[in-house]
């Protein structure tokens, strides 16, 4: 068995573990606008985002994920499913 990334999410649906992904909660939250999608990691199977308000703000943090950084990000876990329908939704088209 390969080892597991601390990256590496899955979740439990019934009998099935499906892969998982870390999001912001302005991604799960905005239903009616487009907020941006700015993934985090460069890895295939590494699946995190967060919209371009907390991209912000982790750029006027120095670059940390401090205290006030995560207090507004609002961490939320959603399947890999769900991160593709959330980077379809967000994503701004140029």
């Amino acid at each position: 068995m390969s080892p597991v990334r601390a990256t590496t999410i899955e979740l439990e649906v019934g009998a099935l573990w499906i892969p998982g992904a870390v999001v912001c909660r302005h991604l799960v939250e905005a239903k009616d606008r487009v907020v941006g999608f700015v993934e985090n990691s460069s890895e295939p199977d590494d699946l995190q985002a967060w919209c371009e308000a907390c991209e912000a703000m982790f750029e006027r943090e120095g670059g940390e994920r401090t205290a006030a950084f995560k207090a507004f990000h609002g961490i939320q876990i959603v399947c890999d499913f769900c991160y593709a329908q959330l980077r379809e939704r967000h994503t701004r088209l140029e």
